[in-house]
């Protein structure tokens, strides 16, 4: 859903727009791309990010159904582990383009498509949530064994807090917003709960225990 509440994207091996208040069917993209990773809307919610899994990308304005930015080479680092996923997130501003995937991340010029900063990580810091902060100046990043901040005027890269990797791996949710990180239980421990932190001091806001029936989904 987009930042106006007007707009919905549905995803299965296409992408397919929807108008929520007429609940009317408006488009269906004509991608370029194989298997969706992950999409995000631009914060004027008329532009959306496409990402597939083999790391290319491409940026459409969602209202004229027309291509604005069109990346078919390699958008992030090869390694020697590939990820489980590509993410991509705009910046408050919508001037900036991060996308995550095996070793690093990629901040790109969203209008031109060129890349503005590299963030290096490690080979198995494979980051699997990103968002900017709210002021744009950093970058949040969960990855398999612990969440970071990157300054992204200096590129430097805190950690914040780690994990062990089976904790986001084995079937948990999760979600990282500007202010806030939600970790769903693991599949295998506590697979009701939901672990929310502040995501500036990693402080942990509560942990909630949903019924046994019910299904934790981020």
């Amino acid at each position: 859903l987009n930042s106006n509440g007007d707009l919905l994207v549905l995803v299965d091996s296409n992408v397919h727009l929807w108008d929520v208040t007429t609940r009317q069917w408006i488009a269906t993209l004509p991608i370029d791309l194989n298997s969706i990773s992950d999409i995000a809307f631009h914060p004027n919610g008329e532009q959306l990010a496409i990402v597939d899994s083999a790391g290319y990308f491409e940026i459409w304005d969602a209202v004229n159904q027309t291509i604005v930015v069109e990346r078919r080479e390699k958008s992030i680092y090869d390694g020697p582990r590939g990820p489980d996923s590509y993410q991509v997130a705009f910046s408050p501003d919508g001037k900036s383009l991060a996308l995550s995937g095996n070793e690093g991340i990629n901040i790109w010029d969203a209008g031109k498509g060129v890349i503005q900063k590299r963030i290096r990580m490690g080979p198995w810091d494979v980051s699997i949530d990103i968002a900017f902060t709210m002021d744009g100046s950093e970058l949040l990043i969960l990855g398999y064994d612990g969440f970071w901040r990157c300054d992204l005027q200096t590129g430097e890269l805190t950690q914040m807090f780690s994990f062990k990797a089976e904790h986001a791996s084995l079937g948990q949710d999760y979600l990282v917003t500007s202010n806030t990180i939600y970790l769903g239980g693991n599949l295998w421990e506590n697979p009701t709960t939901i672990d929310i932190y502040d995501s500036h001091t990693c402080l942990l806001y509560t942990s909630d225990a949903a019924d046994e029936e019910d299904s934790v989904d981020l």
